[in-house]
């Protein structure tokens, strides 16, 4: 009896296993030298972002392109498709990074099998900036990391997801943040921060403080300003001074809200939770009480504090 054998494509394409891509790294450098303090303007896809303030008048830019690839003549193929695109004016430097498309490429199967093929490849970038410190920055970006360290000047980031990071930042704070996290310290100067989901957290503020979320989780020590922090469902801690000739207030749907202040404080506080509970360690003569509420001064003068929310607990203590 003549036997035969039946060799499955799946077992003969297990021999034509694809290539493993690997990390190929290409670095280009850029050196700009305005002629005063500049608006330094950065827009990516994606990749990561580290600017740092120093005392110089040169603005370093290295832009890391990095790229998956099976090999290096792929991996220069998709780096070199990457553009930097520079705009300089007297007062303001526009960088830009550009995906164009390849051309001339149709990978087959066979191609893509084995790992030959460009669709294999992807790239991101990593900035890693030096700038004056007095340096306005406007950043722009999808996704990643983005560090800022030891700035004079505002800061603008509009981000869909990232992972922010503020130190020693002196100038006006704008941040819209679609999800990730916010985190700063040591911050001169009023900080607003939209971002409806993920987490807040800004310590060593001397400034007003304005929070826009859904259900971030917001942690804020604040040393001089104002409050007004609004979110629905995440739960909100204050550590503050009170040192503002203005109103504070903190409102949330069903998130706890916790808020400390020093012993030597002063103030009206005003505070609501129609299903919560309400507790306060702070001494105060109670001007007016019921179940969803009680308005208490406690010290001598000081600013309004509104605390509000619909079914979360409110807390207020003294450190």
């Amino acid at each position: 009896m003549r036997r035969i054998f039946v060799v499955p494509l799946l077992a003969s394409l297990l021999l034509l296993s694809p290539a493993i891509a690997k990390e190929h790294r290409f670095t280009q450098h850029e050196t700009f030298e305005p002629d005063g303090p500049v608006t330094l303007a950065l827009t990516i896809v994606s990749g990561s972002i580290s600017i740092t303030g120093e005392p110089t008048d040169r603005i370093e830019v290295e832009l890391v392109k990095v790229v998956d690839a099976v090999g290096m003549d792929q991996a220069a193929i998709v780096a070199d498709h990457i553009k930097l695109k520079t705009e300089e004016s007297d007062d303001r430097i526009d960088l830009t990074t550009a995906y164009l498309k390849i051309a001339d490429y149709n990978p087959d199967f066979w191609d893509k099998l084995i790992g030959n093929g460009n669709r294999t490849a992807e790239g991101v970038v990593e900035f890693h900036i030096t700038v004056p410190e007095r340096t306005n920055l406007i950043i722009t970006s999808t996704s990643g990391p983005i560090r800022i360290n030891n700035v004079t000047g505002d800061v603008t980031i509009s981000c869909s997801d990232g992972a922010i990071d503020l130190n020693t930042v002196q100038g006006e704070i704008q941040i819209d943040n679609g999800s990730g996290s916010t985190k700063g310290e040591l911050l001169f100067g009023p900080v607003e921060v939209r971002q409806p989901l993920g987490e807040i957290a800004l310590k060593w503020v001397e400034g007003d403080v304005r929070v826009k979320s859904l259900s971030a989780k917001i942690d804020i020590l604040q040393e001089t300003g104002a409050l007004d922090i609004v979110t629905r469902t995440g739960p909100v801690t204050i550590r503050t001074n009170l040192e503002s000739n203005r109103d504070f207030f903190v409102e949330t749907q069903s998130g706890n809200i916790e808020f400390l202040v020093p012993v030597t404080a002063s103030g009206l506080l005003h505070i609501s939770s129609e299903l919560g509970e309400i507790q306060t360690d702070v001494p105060i003569s109670i001007e007016k009480y019921s179940r969803q509420g009680v308005v208490g001064r406690f010290g001598v003068g000081g600013v309004n504090v509104n605390l509000v929310s619909g079914s979360g607990d409110v807390t207020v203590a003294q450190f």
